[in-house]
């Protein structure tokens, strides 16, 4: 399995240049390659996640470090679609996805995950979060 910060180097952060994002951490686990890496910009957050092969993207604010919300659910809140539009198991294929999406949404998610707004957000992100849920 290929080093995921590597991966996430070469296919994510080329197509997601002009965003100005950089890596701020990263986790690997010895289980299933598991591993994760946390980029910023800004006050935005995103968390790449490889989790038994499959890879997924997080998105959440400086203002707050632990609160993490599924690209599907942000997607929602922005009126998109409520269908999990990233997976996989290839990076090359998924991470210029997840650039390009950002790309197209980036306006919307400066100002959602702002640290002036984050709060509001939140408690939609939550809300959109917990209603999914209660349909599973």
């Amino acid at each position: 399995m290929t080093n995921f910060t590597d991966d996430v180097k070469s296919a994510f952060l080329p197509n997601a240049k002009d965003l100005g994002f950089r890596i701020s951490g990263e986790q690997k686990s010895e289980a299933f390659g598991d591993a994760l890496v946390v980029l910023e910009s800004g006050d935005v957050r995103l968390r790449i996640v490889r989790d038994r092969s499959q890879i997924f993207a997080d998105l959440g604010s400086v203002a707050e470090s632990d609160a993490w919300f599924d690209s599907t659910i942000v997607m929602q809140a922005l009126g998109l679609t409520t269908k999990p539009a990233f997976g996989g198991t290839d990076p090359q294929i998924v991470l210029p996805g997840v650039a390009a999406f950002l790309k197209s949404v980036w306006p919307e998610l400066v100002r959602m995950f702002g640290a002036r707004t984050f709060a509001t957000t939140k408690r939609q992100l939550t809300e959109l979060q917990e209603a999914r849920a209660a349909k599973q």
